[in-house]
């Protein structure tokens, strides 16, 4: 997990930008905040992670920083710092990653910050929390993952090797939970007319999001948690299933009534009727009886085969996409969920949009991620109101670019 600050003003963000940082203000700014990015002297970590580039642009990059500006300060510099401030004055929300205590040496700590702005919303994220032995150490979605289970229980079954998710889901967990926190603590201070400190890690992100595997074993005192590839520990059958064209679907059967729905889609009625599978309960101790026959059964058939078949049932399936597919998809271009930016480099891309719609409010326009500096000089000038001899010295001392 890279190091980086992010402020919300107006709701206004200026942020000093990483990774982690970014998923949570890209969970923001799909809302429609106004956002700065204040990027380090040599840029956003994120900017060098590929390929895939386009026009020298990092597609990883452009994933998580849409609809934000971007001014660079060098917090090396005690010029710097004041500009920071200077932001604080004027921002609802501060956050940032570095590990703890970093900020007290910029002289930027909450304590100092809340004297500045006493309305202002401080969150900090670390690897580990601001607590306890490893509070120090960087930290980053797959250490996490290892370090606090997920990795213990994704796999194939009996598999000693454990798989990551395609994505990094525990940065964004811990990016919304402190998204949650932020917004909590915005509407707390429409009450008290304060702000506050909070704070998250990946390391509490990363234990919250075991859910039921957790709870399995605070419950019962045992761990009895394992490797099932795509199954489910407590529901049979809800899994993907291989089809004779090297295909997969994937079925979730959360009820005896949809079990008996896909039993007489598949032409396997007596299974509903055999006692060892009449209920989730006795499908999930009876489980590699009944995914053995599961198993041999799709593999009569391609996927989409099957995809056509069982649309005229209510179980819950659905084929295994590709990210083309699912990008490509008629729901996909229902909800609207692709709209297009013109880039200062890249010219017109593709980005996947706000997941969320309202009833009074229209999505916001998207806007396209920005490079590296590309609005120092308007933020300076317009928001803090340097003038262009200022601007000019600020850039030729290194404290700006």
């Amino acid at each position: 997990m890279a190091r980086s600050i992010h402020f919300i003003t107006d709701l206004l963000t200026h942020l000093l930008t990483h990774k982690l940082i970014a998923l949570l203000t890209y969970c923001l700014i799909i809302h429609s905040l106004s956002h700065y990015i204040i990027d380090n002297i040599e840029g956003d970590l994120t900017r060098t992670w590929g390929p895939p580039f386009r026009s020298g642009e990092s597609a990883y990059f452009v994933s998580i920083n849409r609809n934000k500006q971007s001014i660079v300060v060098n917090l090396k510099e005690p010029q710097g710092v004041d500009i920071i401030k200077s932001l604080i004055k004027n921002c609802d929300v501060l956050v940032e990653n570095y590990v703890p205590n970093k900020m007290d040496e910029f002289g930027l700590s909450y304590e100092k910050a809340k004297e500045i702005n006493p309305r202002l919303i401080y969150c900090s994220i670390s690897g580990f929390g601001d607590k306890g032995k490893y509070k120090m150490k960087p930290g980053f979605d797959l250490i996490a993952s290892a370090l606090y289970g997920m990795l213990s229980i994704t796999g194939e079954e009996n598999s000693k090797v454990p798989v990551k998710s395609g994505v990094a889901l525990t940065d964004i967990c811990t990016g919304l939970f402190a998204t949650q926190g932020i917004i909590a603590a915005l509407y707390e201070r429409e009450k008290s007319g304060l702000g506050q400190y909070i704070q998250t890690s990946l390391m509490q992100a990363q234990l919250a999001t075991l859910g039921n595997i957790g709870s399995n074993y605070l419950v019962t005192g045992e761990d009895k948690s394992k490797r099932h590839g795509s199954a489910h520990e407590s529901i049979v059958p809800y899994q993907a299933f291989e089809c004779n064209d090297g295909g997969s679907i994937v079925i979730g059967i959360g009820t005896d009534k949809q079990f008996q729905q896909l039993c007489s889609a598949l032409q396997l009625a007596h299974l509903a009727k055999d006692d060892r599978f009449a209920s989730n309960k006795r499908r999930v101790e009876n489980r590699v009886t009944l995914l053995t026959i599961l198993k041999q059964k799709f593999m009569e058939r391609k996927r989409d085969d099957w995809t056509s078949l069982f649309d005229s049932y209510d179980f819950p399936f659905g084929p295994v996409r590709t990210v083309k597919e699912a990008f490509e998809c008629e729901q996909t271009a229902a909800m609207n969920m692709v709209d297009t930016v013109i880039h200062p480099t890249m010219g017109p891309v593709r980005m996947c949009s706000n997941p969320v719609t309202y009833s009074r409010n229209s999505k916001p326009t998207l806007q396209p991620p920005p490079l590296l500096g590309q609005h120092t000089k308007e933020v300076l000038k317009n928001v803090l109101n340097y003038n262009d001899g200022e601007i000019q010295r600020l850039i030729d001392k290194n404290v700006v670019k």
